[in-house]
């Protein structure tokens, strides 16, 4: 499975193990350096398909705007479910939460830009907790590169970063960007023991379902060489 960065990974290994503490993960999950360097996986079209053959390539990105451009439908442009592209790669985008749907819903910004990246995965309070032990951080003097990309949506996420700021409102973590220095000091801070519960990891509770229905259903599929030759077969 690819997911975008080493952060990514640290994060995804730990959800398996919050769902399926007695099992090791199934896949082996590899950074592809970002969401530039995976559309690489995202190409259309069979020829990456026939060389694939039999085997099984999944790919996990963020639900913003540049993740959801590197999948071909709507459903998959949702979250949470995995879909096998025309060149045989499953993809899945992260799912939006609830907390998260809401606070964009409560400025009214335009779904088309919203920012659903790995970090907003998980509840604005942890994230808040996560800063006080200096495990986190944001950059207070922006906002979420998505919400850039039009100038209507940029005033009012940043006048929505402003007021929730001088609130001492957690949602305020929905619409600042993480600094990246911290990223990986924070998957590893929720990767610890004492946080690797299914309440923390809940977002990708249906992520890791989907992915060991695919595997189990792939399991009971004669593999290529192990089909019989139709010339072979009586008549």
């Amino acid at each position: 499975m690819f997911v975008e960065g080493e952060s990514d990974v640290a994060i995804l290994t730990a959800a398996w193990r919050a769902f399926y503490p007695t099992e090791n993960p199934p896949v082996t999950i590899l950074a592809a350096g970002g969401t530039r360097q995976m559309e690489s996986l995202a190409g259309r079209g069979g020829a990456l398909r026939q060389l694939l053959g039999d085997r099984l390539v999944f790919a996990l990105a963020d639900n913003d705007r540049e993740g959801r451009a590197l999948v071909e439908d709507g459903r998959t442009r949702k979250g949470g479910v995995w879909r096998q592209q025309s060149n045989g790669i499953h993809w899945c985008l992260l799912a939006p939460t609830p907390e998260f749907e809401q606070a964009m819903k409560r400025f009214t910004i335009d779904a088309t830009y919203w920012p659903f990246t790995i970090e907003n995965a998980f509840l604005a309070a942890l994230r808040r907790r996560a800063i006080d032990e200096g495990a986190y951080g944001i950059d207070e003097a922006t906002v979420q590169p998505a919400f850039l990309e039009d100038a209507a949506t940029s005033t009012r996420a940043m006048r929505a970063a402003h007021q929730l700021a001088a609130a001492s409102d957690d949602a305020v973590l929905y619409f600042r960007p993480p600094a990246p220095e911290t990223k990986l000091a924070f998957a590893e801070w929720i990767a610890a023991p004492e946080r690797r519960d299914r309440a923390t990891f809940a977002a990708f509770g249906p992520i890791l379902e989907g992915l060991q229905a695919i595997l189990a259903a792939d399991l009971d599929t004669p593999r290529l060489q192990d089909r019989p030759n139709p010339r072979e077969v009586p008549g």
